[in-house]
Formats: structure tokens, C-alpha cells, sequence
């Protein structure tokens, strides 16, 4: 009798669909249901069907519709918007039964049916630009009541926005289909609608999650016969008795509620869903955590769809008795079980969808007992092992997808298992992000007919193989993120069906040609970047595709911009960022650039000016920035949402770009034109700018104040205006921009107060940089109430007063919350683009850097070069989280805050140019992380306290004070014991250094000269007896001994030599007795540390007393060897120098002990310094690692081999590490020191440390302390922090002082042997024979 359309969708693995539109009778796709007749109706319908054929045949011919019906449809046009003109033959002249849509009886010319529908087309962008395009809107007129005998209507798929669904339906009682799906209605679902007591149909599926709802469905009761029933995207929360009111729907074949916002299933114990073929009641995410058991007991039911609604526990089991079951979706769960085996057992089974449901274990060999199946969905799981090769043998598989599971196999080996009859059938396969490696081998040309192929984010290596170019059905391949190297086959360029193309982030090289591309016409998306391709066309190619996007991405396309790019009319994306192009883009570029969604030319060197036209930049998201384009801004469109312009050499002023077309609205939300030359003041037209996010001017010339109007962007969540010439106070408007999270206008001339109102204001900003301006006045108390305060830097400016107390409240930097809040506007959506990271310029650890990757990490104060007094209050303490403290070239005075060690993860702290006084505090030792100190030029006192990080840093941290110990060159007494008298020691004394050794020798002269010299000089009668008394003597012994040629020639020196022989003898005897003594202490059995350390120490002191008596006596023969003369002055002067000369090279000597190679002494408590570190390790040394093997080589410049890695390493006297020195007897023991020794900085990322390992000897006389066997410690690889030495610090530091608190024990068991080798009485024995020279010479 009249017109009826069915359309069925193919079910696909997210959806269940099968819709039918219902003329006079309702066909179901999915199943035939046939219904017993009586004997009766047959009957009558073979009686009377001969005369209806008749009549259907030969019809009125010329019957034409009803004049009223015409006038209702001309009516009901006329408030229709059709963009395409669908509706062109609707005519007032024409017959309205051969309207397009209109079908009317054959016989009664009555209009029945409207189909008004339109068609999506989701496969392309241009396919659907051009469904937009022919969708009707507008308003329904209620004209269409003069249809009493329509039936069907269809206005699906259009747009209908803004406009509810018109009651006046309901009174077109007459309808059995109606269909208002994906129409665009909005608000209450009218329940005139209850009245159409015909309906059979009924489809109000929503376009958009709330865009429609009810308050109740009562008005179901109304529709008895109703058979389908889709409410699909409707707000139904509200109705919670729908299952009692949908139960009483007797004839109902299909119910779908999908995503309806359903709080719950009701837990009926019986339902009336007899005729049930098809549930859908997916996507509500009930509160019931089990599927209800009512829905098993619907064993006619063909289609079940329960996807996404959070459904928890095993699969149930009571499901496998539903075996009539054709469609089963149960993705989007939490069942967090494997794959029950009974569920194999589902021979009718076609469509199977368990994505995303937590399943676990394997894929069971049964699963070749599903022969029905032809689509698989089991992605997104957890499921693992081999993929079993019965799914080979599902002959009627067309789909398969297993996705995002752990198969880890070889993907040769997963293309043989499917290679059965299932490999000339399957049409899409996807295996992406699997963790799937091997090469992709030619097996892969079996699977003739696949019409997409996914592989991406695998491991999959290898070339790509030339057998993709023979599967002509392709239409889909996506390879990117795999590891396919070598060059592009050229056949790919055959795929003459090919869609899109999928090859990005891989490693291919090599030349692209235009061989390529030869027959790709059907090719709409290219995305290829992250490769290192060329590609090679003749300057006037025009390829055979028309795309839609493309990205080229760090390919080679320059020097010369590529002219082809021209040809492309239905280019919507565009992405040609780091390709080399340094040409200017020709003016066929910019006409078709209005075309565009998303362009992308950035960091070429693209140069040139924009053409200046409104229509050109038009593009939703625009990036341009890093290239060399000049001239004057462009002018935008309103429908620009990104703009990036940064880094380029635009000029000019910038007036013509924010006040085009003033009075229209911008859509923009992030305009960045950093590093340009702009310059001239901000126009005050940012009124309709006002949906910006992102304002990033810095590093221009801009001048002038802050237009008021900047206060109208309300929702601006990040402000640069950095490096520029701004000037004037910050306008009270910005309080209107409450969203700020960053503030940056360091480096300009503002000046004034800093406002108290930013505290009140701006609730989640995170960084706030005021730095280098004119600000002055006291820092307001009201920013303390920045409790997201991660970066405050008001650094340069002219502040006064103290720094508040108040800020502990800066929670921020407090707590380890970490926000993310300050790129979370980063993403630019429909292109899955992100804009480049927030950056600040920060002054930390001394220098200025830039931070952007892990900028919403850092959290640091900066309050230097001000003019702020007073006290650091001990509430900065609080700040257990900051990173970095700069309150250097300040006025503060008082002490470092005691509990400053609290702030464990400072790194950087910078105190230097104030007036602090006192010590430094001990726990600043808690200071792991620390890497940058400097408290130079203030008055600090007393001893430096030892840590692995403060004696690592350089002397220039601590100058200007009056401080000792480690690095500083001046030692410090340790708990009242005097380090060795060797040491270079140092005192506090007003700041100046003392040395010892040259303070004795002074002594020792003073006191020979007054104590002998003097006496003599001063009282004669002295003299003259002293001189007696030794004439005397000497003649006795001239009379006794008789030294022939040798005395006759020195007999006037005789009484000197004596002397002089048996004093030296005699300092000789008590240090070797001293030596002897010492080296005694070997012999005890060890068992405390003060024996062991006396052992260790005597025996190497005991080396430099002898070595240094060696030393004295070669000066005693050099002294006889010169000979005496008559006037022996000279030679009593030479015998004091030589004397002299001995002494004075101990210190030196001692160094040359130090610094020998293999011998470090472990009494010294002073830091190498740089010379010495030159001539430490002077040969080479090679150790083995005896747990891991590794070799280490240590020569010179230093190269450190481990296993198959080399890292070259080089000696930088400005990077220190500690090195950590261990004693081995029988078992290593750690001792007593820590040395500042060059680093060896790694160029390489691992970060590494050394730990020097050694033993005491006995195989050369003395026992020495040999270097090797070095430990390299890797890295925690923590901001700040010495890798792997943190282990060793607290019990170091607790230890070593031990140690020394026990040195005194041993101190006393060598005594002697330091007073004898002291410099005191080394320079006083000299003038003991003075009076024996002055004899023989001055005097005699």
C-alpha cells in the first residue's frame, strides 16, 4: 500500500544497534518472529488477496493529494531551515504525493509517511561537514495535526537545537512510528505523548547526555501496543520505577535505555518481558554492583547489552543458560576474573564484547567452539599468554580486536596461529599496544581481504614489509610507535583504497618519491612525524589524493616551501613543524589557509610577512612561533582558539590587532606572542577578548601601563608580561581576573606597593614573580593568604621593613600536594594537541635558569637585592617542602634560624651580603639535598659544621666571615683536642689566620737568642767565664784525641762540632726511641678503636720522624762538609739556614706524603687542595669490584669502565664529592675522615659517585695507605643530592666524631715523638751551640 524503509546497522564492538523503521508493520533485522494465525485469517486473506493485488497493480494513476494535506506540509516547510534546499520540490503547484520524503496512499492519497531524516556520514571530516550541511532545524509546526492519517514520521538525525519536543504530537493519534532520535530536542519530554495509543515504534534517543529528561513515565500505560522503545541519552533518574512501568508493555520487543542516568535496577522478582528479543541498558553505572538475576531468566532474549555500568565480581554464571544469545556487550565492567569456559560454549553467539572488563588469565583453546562468531572484542584487559591457534579456524570471523593486553609474543607468531580459514575472511584485526615485538613478516599477505590493520605502540622492529602493498582492500593501517626501520616500500603506493595512514613515531629514513603516493586517490589522513624521511617531488607535482590531514612532522621538506601543499582544497589539518623550510609561503599558501582547523608551521625558518586580510588566519588552533615571519601582526577571525606567534620578528604596534572588529567577541583562549619586536603600548580593547586563558607578551618592547580593560578577562589563568617596559602601578582591575594561577611581569618599571590585594584575590595562584621593578614599601601581609603559593620571587626592587611572619600559611610549600593546576589548561581539544609547557626565569643555586618540565615541581622563595632588615623569622622553617631560599643582599640581621635543617629538601640557599651574626647552625648538617650554599660577607662565627654536603661545597660559600674548619683552610680545635701539630691548623682570632708552624719558629729564635745570646752579649764577666770553662775543656781534649790534618784545620771549631754531634745524636735517639716506641703499638692485640687508630697513626708518624731526622742529620753533615775558617760568621749564619731550611721543608714534605701516589695520610683533617689533587694518583690504579666484576681504571684524567658502558670523565675543580676512606686490617672498618677531592663529572645522565676503598700494608717498611679497588655507588638520581652517600651520612657524621673524642688515647702513646718534631724546639736548637760559634768567631 505504501512506502516502508528498513535500515540495520552492523553491530561493531562498541554498540549493539539494530534500528528498524516501521511503516504499517514492524520487521525486525535481527530475528524473524513468526506468531501462530488461526485457520480463519488465512482464510479470509487468501479470500481477499487476488482483488487487493488487483487493485494495488492497477491504481488511480492520476490520483493527487489532498489540497489541505498540501497547504499543512507547505505550512510546516515554511518554518523548517533547510541549508541544502532538500526541500526544493515542495512546491505550491506540485503534487505533494511526489514530494522527496512524502509517501501517500494508493488509494486515498492521504499522506502517511514523512521521511525527513537525514544521513551522518562519521568516516571523514568532510563526509561529515557535509551531513551538517543537509540537516533540517528550526521549529515543527503544529500544522501538521491536518495529517489525520499519518503514520510514520522521521525527523531523525537533524538539529533541532534549543527547541523541546512539541506537545502537540501527542495528538496525532493516528501515528504508529515515530522517530525523533539524534533530532537536537532539548528539555522535558512532554507526556502528551502517552496518548498515542497506536504507537508501535517509539524512538527519543538523545543527541547528548541531558539534553532531554522526565519527570516520571506514567504516560508508558498509555501506549499498550508498543513493540520498540528507545529512550536512549534521556535523563531518566527521576523515574524509578521504570522497570515496573516498562513491564507492563505486553508486546514489547526491544528496550534500550542506554546511558539514561538509571540509579539502580530493581531487584523484581518476577518480569512479564515474555516477547523480550533485544536489552540495552548500558552505560548508567548502577548502584547495584551484581547484574540482577530477573535478566537470566530471559531465555528468548537474542541481544543483551549490560556494557559500562560498573558491574563487579566474576561473570555470573547463570548467564550460560541464555544460550539463544546472538549479541552479548558486557565491556566497561569491573569482573576482574578470566574468561568463564562455558562461555565458549555459545554456538550462536555472533557478536561477543568484553572490552575493558578487568579480565585476566588466558584465552582458553575453546574458543574455537564459537563457529558463529564475526566480531571479538576483548581489548583493554589484562588478559596474557599465547593467543591460542583455534581462532584461526572461525571461518566467519570478520572482527577481531585484543587490544591493550600483555600477549607479549612475536607478531609472526600471532599472524601463523590466525593463518587457518580465517585468514581470506578477516577484515579488521587490531593488536595495538599488546607489547608485541619480531618483525612483521610476510605472512602478513595471507589476510587478503583486511580492510584495517592495528599494530601501533608495540615493539614491532624490522622493515616494513613489502606484502602490505598487495592487500587492496586496506583502507585503515596504522603502524606508528613501533620501532620499523629502513625506508617506506614503494608499493605501498598501490593501495589504491587506502584511507589513512598511520606511520608516525618510528625510525624510518630514507627518500619519500612521488612513486609513493602514485595511485593513493582514496587517501584522506597522513600522519607520519617523528621520522627522519625526506621527501622528494618535483617542484610542480600535484598528488593524486585530496586530504584532509596531514602531518609531516621532523620530516625534510625544505629548503623550498612545498608547492604541492597548494593543491590540497580539502586540507583541514595541517602539521609541517620542524621540516626545514626556510622559504616564504607563496600567496596560494595563505588563500587556502581559511580552510584550515589546525595549523602547524612552527620551528622552520619560514620568513616573510601574512598577508593582512581577516579572512586568512581563521583556523581554530594556529602555531607559527619559531620562525622568521615579520612585519605586523596578522589580523584573526573570532573563531581562532590558539594562537602561538612567539619567537618570530613581528614589530610594529600591536593596536590594529587587539581592536579589530571591537565590537565582535573573541573565541580565543590562548594568545602567545613572546619574543617578538612588538612595541607601543596595549590598547585598551581587551574588553572582547574575554575568554582568554593563556596572555603571554613577554620579551617585547612594549611600553606604557596596563590597560584597565585587562581586568575583563575573567577567566585569564596565566599572565606573562616579562622583559618588557611596563610601567605605572598594577591597574585595580586585574582583581576581576580571580582564576589567575601565574603572574609574571618581572623585569619591567612597574612600581608603587605591591597591591594587598592579590592576597585576597587570587586564591589558587601558584607563582608569582615581581622580580627586577620599582616596587617598594613593606611586604603586604596579605599575600601569606596565597596558600598555593609554590614560587614567590620579588627579588630587585626597593621593598622594606621585615619579611612577615606569616609566612608559614604558604601551605603550598609546606605540604608535597602537587598541583595541577598549572598546565591543566594545556590541552587543545578535537587535535589531541598540547601547547608548550608554562615556563618562569628563576634565580636558583646562583644562576638564572629557565624552568618549564618540571616547573610545577619547583618551590622556591626569592626575596634578594631588597632592602628588607630585621630578623629571618623562624616561621620560614615551617617550609618543610621549598627547595630554594634566597635572601641575600639584604639588610637581615640576628641568626640563621637554629631548626633550619628541618627544610630537608633545600637545595639552594643563599644568605650572603646581610649582617647575620653567630654560628652557623648544626642541624644545617640535615641538609641532604643541599648543592648551592652561600653565606659569604656577613659575621658569622665559629666552626663550620661537618656534613657531606658543607665540606663538599667551595671556600667562596663561606668568605667574609670569621668561620673555621672544612673547606676553609683554617681548622678548628675539635672537643678540645689540638689536631696533629703537623696539620695547617687555624683559630679564630678577629678573622685573621694563624699559623703555627711559623708562629714557633719565631718562638724558638726568641727564645735562643734571649735565653743564651743575650746573657752573654749583655754581662762580660758571664762571657768571659763561659769562654774560660770551654778553652779549658778544649784543651784537655786536644791532648787526648789528636784528629791530625783535620783537627789542625778546624781546631778552633772542635768544641762547636762536638757539641753540635752530640745534640743531634741526641734528638736522633729520642725520636728513633720515639719511632720504636710507636711502632710497638702494632704488637697489641686489636680490639678497640684507640689501639687501632694509635697503630695506624704511630706507624705513620713514625715514618715521618725518621724521615725527617734523615732530613736534619743530611743538614748537620752539609754543615761540618762547609768547613770553619777564621772568621766563622758566615758559617754560623749558613748552619742556622741550613737548619732553617730543613725545617721549613717539613711542611712540604708532609704535602708531598699527602699527595704521593698510593699514600693518604689519615690523621690530616684538612681538604686537599687542587694542587695536591694533581699529583694524587700520579701512576695508575686498577681495582675490581669483587661483587659485580666491574674493572676501573683511574689515570690522570679519569676513564671509568663498566661493563659494556665507557664514561669518559674529566677533573672540574669547581664540583666536589666527598670521598670516603676505609681502613682494612682484617675487615674494612670505616675510619676517620672525609675528603674534598675533584668530582669526576660523568657526561653521561647516570648520575655517579665514588667511595674510595683501602687497606693498610706491610709489605714496604711502614705500613701506607694504598688507594684502588673504586666503588662506583649509581645515583638516586634526586634534585640536589649527593648519590649514593646518603646512607653514609648521619652515621659518618655521629662516628667521626667518636673518633676524634678517642684520639687523645692515642695521642699520649706518641707524645714524645711530636714534641721532639714539634717546630718549637726544632728552631730552638740551633742557638745551643750559638755561644760555641760566637767563640771561634765573633768573640775569639
Amino acid at each position: 500500500m505504501f512506502t516502508q524503509g528498513t535500515n540495520c546497522t552492523q553491530f561493531s564492538s562498541e554498540n549493539i544497534s539494530c534500528t528498524t523503521e516501521i511503516g504499517s508493520a514492524i520487521q525486525f533485522c535481527s530475528t524473524k518472529v513468526i506468531r501462530p494465525v488461526s485457520f480463519l485469517f488465512l482464510f479470509l486473506a487468501f479470500l481477499f488477496l487476488p482483488n487487493f493485488f488487483f487493485f494495488f497493480c492497477t491504481g488511480l494513476s492520476d490520483v493527487r493529494c489532498i489540497n489541505t494535506e498540501r497547504q499543512a506540509l507547505l505550512k510546516f516547510k515554511k518554518h523548517l531551515i533547510d541549508p541544502s534546499n532538500r526541500l526544493s520540490s515542495w512546491t505550491d503547484d506540485g503534487d505533494c504525493c511526489h514530494w522527496v520524503g512524502v509517501v501517500c496512499h494508493n488509494l486515498t492519497a492521504h499522506v502517511h509517511q514523512l521521511h525527513l531524516r537525514s544521513f551522518p556520514n562519521y568516516e571523514s571530516q568532510e563526509g561529515y561537514e557535509a551531513y551538517q550541511r543537509t540537516m533540517f532545524g528550526g521549529k515543527l509546526n503544529p500544522s501538521l495535526l491536518d495529517l489525520k492519517h499519518l503514520n510514520y514520521f522521521d525527523l531523525s538525525f537533524n538539529n533541532f537545537s534549543a527547541s523541546p519536543i512539541p506537545s502537540f504530537l501527542g495528538s496525532m493519534k493516528s501515528l504508529t512510528s515515530l522517530n525523533l532520535s539524534n533530532a537536537g530536542f532539548v528539555g522535558l519530554i512532554p507526556h502528551q505523548l502517552g496518548n498515542l495509543s497506536n504507537l508501535h515504534y517509539l524512538n527519543l534517543k538523545g543527541y547528548w547526555i541531558d539534553d532531554l529528561y522526565v519527570n516520571n513515565l506514567e504516560w508508558l500505560f498509555g501506549l499498550p501496543l508498543l513493540q520498540y522503545l528507545d529512550m536512549s541519552y534521556v535523563n531518566l533518574s527521576k523515574a524509578s520505577n521504570w522497570l515496573q512501568l516498562t513491564n507492563t508493555l505486553p508486546s514489547l520487543f526491544e528496550l534500550r535505555l542506554s546511558y539514561c542516568q538509571l540509579p539502580f535496577i530493581p531487584p523484581t522478582p518476577t518480569v512479564n518481558f515474555s516477547s523480550l528479543l533485544t536489552l540495552n541498558l548500558s552505560g548508567n553505572h548502577f548502584e547495584n554492583t551484581l547484574i540482577p538475576s530477573w535478566i537470566f531468566g530471559l531465555r528468548n532474549l537474542v541481544s543483551l547489552d549490560l556494557s559500562y555500568n560498573n558491574f563487579q565480581g566474576p561473570i555470573p554464571v547463570d548467564l550460560q543458560n541464555m544460550t539463544s544469545l546472538s549479541h552479548l556487550g558486557l565491556s566497561g565492567n569491573n569482573f576482574n576474573s578470566s574468561i568463564p569456559n562455558w562461555l565458549y560454549s555459545f554456538s550462536r553467539l555472533e557478536f561477543l564484547n568484553l572490552r575493558s572488563s578487568n579480565l585476566q588469565g588466558t584465552i582458553s583453546n575453546a574458543i574455537g567452539n564459537l563457529t558463529s562468531a564475526i566480531s571479538i572484542d576483548l581489548s583493554r584487559n589484562e588478559l596474557g599468554g599465547k593467543l591460542p591457534r583455534s581462532l584461526g579456524n572461525l571461518c566467519n570471523l570478520r572482527e577481531l580486536r585484543l587490544s591493550s593486553n600483555k600477549w607479549s609474543q612475536e607478531i609472526s607468531e600471532i599472524l601463523e596461529s590466525l593463518s587457518g580459514c580465517l585468514s581470506d575472511r578477516l577484515e579488521i584485526l587490531d593488536l595495538s599496544s599488546s607489547q608485541l615485538h619480531g618483525h612483521l613478516t610476510d605472512e602478513l599477505g595471507v589476510f587478503k581481504n583486511l580492510v584495517e590493520l592495528s599494530i601501533y605502540n608495540n615493539s614491532i622492529s624490522g622493515p616494513v614489509p613489502v606484502c602490505l602493498g598487495k592487500l587492496s582492500s586496506l583502507r585503515i593501517l596504522n603502524l606508528r610507535t613501533n620501532q620499523f626501520n629502513g625506508t617506506l616500500p614503494q608499493n605501498l603506493g598501490q593501495l589504491s583504497n587506502l584511507e589513512a595512514l598511520y606511520i608516525s613515531s618510528n625510525m624510518l629514513k630514507g627518500v619519500v618519491s612521488e612513486v609513493h603516493f602514485v595511485n593513493l586517490t582514496s587517501l584522506r589522513i597522513l600522519y607520519a612525524l617523528g621520522n627522519q624521511l625526506t621527501l622528494k617531488v618535483s617542484q610542480n607535482w600535484i598528488p593524486p589524493f585530496q586530504l584532509g590531514s596531514l602531518s609531516l612532522r621532523s620530516w625534510n621538506l625544505g629548503p623550498k616551501f612545498p608547492q604541492w601543499l597548494c593543491s590540497q582544497r580539502r586540507m583541514l589539518s595541517l602539521d609541517i613543524s620542524y621540516t626545514q623550510i626556510s622559504d616564504m609561503a607563496p600567496p596560494s599558501f595563505w588563500n587556502l589557509s581559511s580552510q584550515f582547523h589546525y595549523l602547524n608551521l612552527s620551528h622552520n625558518l619560514i620568513n616573510g610577512e601574512i598577508p593582512n586580510s581577516p579572512v586568512i588566519l581563521s583556523a581554530s588552533t594556529i602555531d607559527l612561533s619559531s620562525n622568521h615571519f615579520k612585519g605586523p601582526l596578522p589580523c584573526i577571525s573570532s573563531n581562532v582558539h590558539l594562537l602561538d606567534l612567539s619567537n618570530n620578528l613581528f614589530s610594529r604596534s600591536t593596536s590594529h590587532f587587539f581592536c579589530f572588529r571591537v565590537n565582535e567577541p573573541k573565541n580565543i583562549g590562548h594568545l602567545n606572542l613572546e619574543k617578538n619586536l612588538l612595541s607601543g603600548i596595549i590598547p585598551d580593547c581587551l574588553m572582547n577578548w574575554s575568554n582568554l586563558v593563556v596572555l603571554n607578551l613577554g620579551n617585547n618592547n612594549f611600553s606604557g601601563s596596563i590597560p584597565a580593560s585587562m581586568g575583563s578577562l575573567t577567566y585569564l589563568r596565566s599572565l606573562h608580561l616579562h622583559n618588557n617596559k611596563f610601567s605605572g602601578k598594577l591597574p585595580s582591575s586585574l582583581k576581576n581576573c580571580e582564576e589567575l594561577v601565574i603572574i609574571d611581569v618581572a623585569e619591567n618599571r612597574f612600581s608603587g606597593n605591591i597591591p594587598p590585594w592579590i592576597g585576597h584575590r587570587y586564591t589558587r595562584l601558584m607563582i608569582l614573580s615581581l622580580r627586577s621593578n620599582y616596587f617598594h614599601g613593606h611586604i603586604p601581609t596579605e599575600l601569606c593568604a596565597l596558600t598555593s603559593l609554590q614560587i614567590l620571587d620579588i627579588s630587585h626592587n626597593k621593598l622594606s621593613g621585615s619579611i612577615p611572619r606569616c609566612v608559614k600559611n604558604f601551605s603550598a610549600m609546606a605540604t608535597n600536594n602537587i598541583s595541577n593546576d598549572l598546565n591543566s589548561y594545556r590541552y587543545v581539544s578535537g587535535y589531541g594537541q598540547y601547547l608548550s609547557l608554562e615556563s618562569a626565569l628563576l634565580v636558583i643555586k646562583g644562576s638564572i635558569r629557565e624552568y618549564n618540565t618540571i616547573l610545577h615541581l619547583v618551590k622556591s622563595i626569592d626575596f634578594s637585592k631588597n632592602n628588607l632588615s630585621g630578623e629571618i623569622p623562624k616561621e620560614v622553617t615551617s617550609l618543610q617542602e621549598l627547595q630554594s631560599l634566597n635572601l641575600s643582599c639584604n639588610l637581615l640581621n640576628g641568626s640563621i634560624p637554629m631548626n633550619i635543617g628541618t627544610m630537608v629538601l633545600l637545595e639552594s640557599v643563599d644568605f650572603s651580603m646581610n649582617h647575620l651574626s653567630g654560628k652557623i647552625p648544626s642541624s644545617m648538617s640535615n641538609l641532604t639535598f643541599l648543592s648551592h650554599l652561600n653565606l659569604s660577607n656577613n659575621n658569622l662565627t665559629g666552626k663550620i659544621p661537618l656534613s657531606t654536603q658543607l665540606q663538599s661545597l667551595t671556600v667562596s660559600s663561606f668568605i667574609g666571615n670569621s668561620l673555621c674548619g672544612p673547606p676553609l683552610m683554617d681548622n678548628c680545635t675539635v672537643n678540645g683536642v689540638k689536631p696533629n701539630s703537623e696539620n695547617t691548623r687555624s683559630k679564630d682570632t678577629n678573622g685573621l689566620e694563624v699559623d703555627w708552624f711559623y708562629v714557633s719558629m719565631a718562638l724558638g729564635f726568641v727564645v735562643g737568642f734571649l735565653g743564651v745570646c743575650s746573657s752573654l752579649l749583655l754581662y762580660k764577666p758571664w762571657r768571659i767565664m763561659y769562654f774560660q770553662f770551654l778553652d779549658h775543656i778544649g784543651y784537655k781534649l786536644k791532648s787526648v784525641v789528636s784528629l791530625g790534618a783535620i783537627v789542625k784545620r778546624y781546631c778552633k771549631g772542635i768544641w762547636t762540632l762536638t757539641c753540635l754531634v752530640l745534640i743531634s745524636l741526641n734528638s736522633l735517639i729520642l725520636e728513633t726511641a720515639s719511632f720504636a716506641h710507636l711502632l710497638s703499638l702494632s704488637d697489641r692485640k686489636p680490639g678497640t678503636w684507640d689501639a687501632e687508630l694509635a697503630w695506624a697513626i704511630g706507624v705513620l708518624k713514625g715514618e715521618r720522624t725518621l724521615l725527617f731526622s734523615f732530613l736534619k742529620l743530611l743538614g748537620l753533615l752539609i754543615y761540618i762538609t762547609v768547613g770553619w775558617r777564621k772568621h766563622s760568621m758566615a758559617c754560623f749564619l749558613l748552619g742556622i739556614c741550613t737548619n732553617c731550611i730543613v725545617c721549613g721543608l717539613y711542611s712540604n714534605i708532609e704535602a708531598v706524603i699527602d699527595c704521593s701516589d698510593e699514600t693518604v695520610p689519615l690523621w690530616d683533617n684538612r681538604p686537599f687542595n687542587h694542587q695536591c689533587a694533581n699529583n694524587w694518583h700520579i701512576g695508575t690504579v686498577v681495582g675490581v669490584d669483587i661483587e659485580t666484576g666491574a674493572e676501573y681504571n683511574l689515570n690522570g684524567l679519569a676513564e671509568l669502565r663498566l661493563a659494556d658502558q665507557n664514561y669518559a670523565a674529566q677533573i672540574n675543580s669547581n664540583q666536589d664529592i666527598s670521598i670516603m676512606i676505609y681502613f682494612m686490617e682484617e675487615n674494612i672498618k670505616p675510619l676517620v675522615n672525609f675528603y674534598e677531592t675533584p668530582r669526576f663529572e660523568v657526561k653521561d645522565d647516570v648520575g655517579l659517585k665514588i667511595a674510595t676503598h683501602g687497606w693498610i700494608g706491610s709489605e714496604i717498611t711502614g705500613a701506607l695507605l694504598k688507594c684502588s679497588n673504586l666503588s662506583l655507588l649509581k645515583g638516586t638520581g634526586q634534585p640536589g643530592q649527593h648519590e649514593g652517600m646518603q646512607w653514609f651520612t648521619n652515621s659518618c657524621q655521629q662516628f667521626i666524631a667518636t673518633i676524634f673524642e678517642e684520639t687523645h688515647i692515642a695521642e699520649k702513646d706518641f707524645v714524645l715523638g711530636r714534641i721532639l718534631n714539634s717546630p718549637f724546639v726544632i728552631f730552638t736548637l740551633p742557638f745551643v751551640w750559638l755561644p760555641l760559634q760566637l767563640d771561634m768567631g765573633l768573640l775569639g
